[in-house]
């Protein structure tokens, strides 16, 4: 994802590797130093918690024990991830870590894994179990939870959260793509985000959205994949084959406050195709979509309200 801000609004970036992305937090120039080592401090904190990657983290030693205790706020974002669960009827489901983990989609060793392989994995998210007394979760052996499908938006909301207690009321959140606007451009003035173009270079966006104030989080066939055989595999697993989702969407948007919901929803989306997902939708008022699918088509939420413009030709709105 592309933003752009005017000379009205000086914002300066600064920009570390974090959550196994880019991140880029750009705030409003003569910010003090110690405000933006506070932010990517809250990144090194959520690590801490539900990284995959890191041995020490929660959710590792959840995946290798199959019971772990949470702090408050990840225990709760565990929590919200499976009422979306619930609410899709597993269609979003974090309990696909041992999937992800056998393509490696993204890794330094991306396979397709086996019939076999892939039939000893239990994905039911009703099989997870929580004890909200101790904030404990348990899993079965062969289930492993992988919090990257809300990883970055939850990151993003507390960012915000701390910047805000700051005093910060300007500024840009852009953690590997997922967007978060604190205030607006200058008054009256919205930001101008382009969201990126699937099928052409990164850095070429198909849509420009005005937005202020919210959160824009992306997901799409174009940000981690492999071709093996002439045939892509992308990253967006679906929980009931474990292969790549197959939809006619390739590039699903969110907007929304809350960036946490914006990326649950996002993957959500992508996963169920068009028609199921516009249906979908309607179960939060507080969000709105754009998808673009194969066919080139755009489609909007019954609720989208944002200035937009198209810029590829080649693409046109269906409703």
């Amino acid at each position: 994802m592309l933003s752009s801000c005017s000379k009205e609004v000086k914002l300066v970036g600064e920009t570390e590797f974090k959550l196994g992305t880019v991140c880029t937090i750009s705030l409003p120039e003569g910010t003090d130093e110690l405000i933006y080592k506070g932010a990517f401090n809250v990144l090194d904190l959520v690590e801490k918690e539900i990284s995959r990657t890191s041995e020490t983290s929660a959710i590792s030693i959840l995946n290798v024990n199959k019971s772990n205790s949470f702090n408050k706020e990840t225990y709760k974002l565990l929590q919200d991830s499976y009422k979306m669960s619930e609410q899709s009827n597993g269609i979003f489901d974090p309990s696909i870590g041992l999937a992800v983990s056998l393509w490696d989609i993204g890794g330094i060793n991306p396979r397709i894994p086996s019939t076999k392989e892939l039939s000893e994995i239990d994905t039911n998210y009703k099989d997870v179990k929580f004890d909200d007394k101790n904030r404990v979760v348990s899993i079965p052996l062969n289930m492993e939870i992988d919090l990257g499908a809300d990883g970055k938006g939850y990151s993003a909301d507390l960012i915000r959260e701390y910047l805000v207690s700051k005093n910060v009321n300007k500024a840009i959140i852009n953690l590997g793509g997922n967007i978060l606007l604190i205030g607006s451009k200058s008054d009256n003035v919205d930001w101008v985000i382009g969201l990126q173009d699937p099928n052409k270079e990164i850095g070429n966006s198909y849509i420009l959205l005005s937005l202020s104030d919210t959160s824009v989080v992306t997901s799409g066939t174009y940000e981690r994949f492999f071709i093996k055989d002439g045939i892509k595999y992308h990253h967006i697993l679906s929980p009931s084959t474990l292969y790549p989702a197959d939809s006619d969407i390739i590039s699903s948007s969110i907007i929304s406050k809350n960036s946490t919901l914006c990326d649950m929803l996002s993957t959500t989306c992508f996963i169920m195709g068009s028609k199921k997902a516009l249906e979908f939708m309607k179960k939060y008022p507080q969000a709105r979509a754009v998808f673009l699918l194969k066919d080139g088509s755009v489609v909007f939420s019954d609720n989208f309200d944002k200035d937009y413009q198209i810029t590829n030709s080649d693409y046109s709105i269906i409703n």
